[in-house]
């Protein structure tokens, strides 16, 4: 039988695994038991305690609240995936792996899906969402969720804002934007741009603390709302939906492609950063993403050839569609006509 080895990054030998896989079938599941031992290694809070340093079992265990036993069994495990390493009894993460560990409140956040692709089955079933979004259950999830994608966007938005094909903006409207990640990348190219980002109230609750006192105070205004159905401010030169229209339904897209363009200025802007998903492109990523939409949403990721028939749909020309680093991810960009 033939033994298939997997890395977790390209190039690199830091997490591995060895097993027979003579089948798709035999791999998913050994695959999925892998899964379950990072899962159960989180949520015992294993990553964090050996990041402290050396432990012993037993002081594993009382930590964890867990057998001796089971922390045992479990140490193996995550030893043979180079994720901890052993020294007369005691135990510690290794340097890769430490450097690397994210917070306790992102790893929880992380454990957590595990837990909600659970209910995958019955979203396929149904084509709802069976699952709520780890950031609609407290406050605390939604502003480490917030801050984590704030962090992971910041070099798009850099991007995003550098490459932008014009020479002065002076209204920006970013809807749904978080923390105003994008709206801040621009602002800081364009001196004379002012932004408002069109959230959630509650998300606009601390977006408004964080950016307060800030260079951008008085620049990046936050905005308590609904995008889909609260009218958007008037006579913008540019509007933002970055990595929102994968949570709405096709007809939500349309319209809020037909409410942008009515709250446009003559020759202003619609810029989309999105995961797509084209037949041509086979991104795996991509394609779990999409189904990450439907579990959590009850939507999906479009396609290129879909947003670009909408955007036209409503007269607008798409002037540039370019990738990113992201797997399956574009940034288009699509002008209303100067009429």
């Amino acid at each position: 039988m033939n033994s298939s080895k997997r890395a977790s990054s390209e190039g690199s030998k830091l997490v591995t695994f060895e097993f027979p896989a003579s089948s798709l079938f035999e791999l998913a599941a050994r695959g999925y038991m892998v899964s379950r031992v990072i899962q159960t290694a989180g949520t015992l809070r294993l990553f964090t305690l050996l990041a402290s340093g050396w432990q012993s079992v037993e002081s594993l265990a009382h930590a964890s609240r867990a057998s001796v036993q089971g922390i045992q069994a479990l140490l193996k495990v995550l030893r043979a995936l180079n994720v901890v390493s052993e020294n007369k009894g005691r135990w510690t993460l290794c340097p890769e792996i430490a450097a690397q560990l994210p917070s306790e409140e992102a790893l929880a956040g992380l454990v957590g899906g595990y837990q909600d692709w659970l209910a995958l089955e019955e979203a396929v079933r149904s084509g709802r969402a069976q699952a709520e979004p780890s950031y609609h259950r407290d406050a605390a999830s939604m502003r480490q969720f917030l801050l984590n994608m704030h962090l992971s966007s910041l070099p798009i938005a850099q991007e995003l804002a550098t490459h932008l094909p014009v020479s002065t903006l002076r209204r920006v409207l970013d809807l749904g934007g978080g923390l105003g990640t994008y709206a801040i990348a621009i602002c800081q190219r364009f001196p004379e741009a002012t932004a408002i980002v069109l959230e959630l109230p509650q998300v606009a609750a601390i977006g408004t603390k964080l950016v307060a006192g800030s260079a951008f105070a008085e620049r990046v205004r936050f905005l308590g709302g609904n995008y889909l159905t609260d009218p958007f401010p008037p006579e913008n030169d540019l509007i933002l939906m970055c990595n929102i229209l994968h949570q709405e339904k096709p007809n939500a897209v349309r319209r809020l492609f037909r409410k942008a363009v009515a709250s446009l200025t003559k020759a202003g802007w619609i810029v989309i950063h999105e995961t797509l998903v084209d037949d041509e492109d086979r991104s795996l990523a991509a394609a779990l993403a999409s189904l990450n939409s439907l579990l959590y949403y009850g939507s999906r990721n479009y396609s290129e050839e879909e947003i670009i028939r909408w955007l036209e749909a409503e007269g607008l020309v798409v002037r540039e569609i370019r990738k990113t680093v992201e797997p399956g991810a574009r940034i288009i960009l699509a002008q209303q006509p100067d009429r």
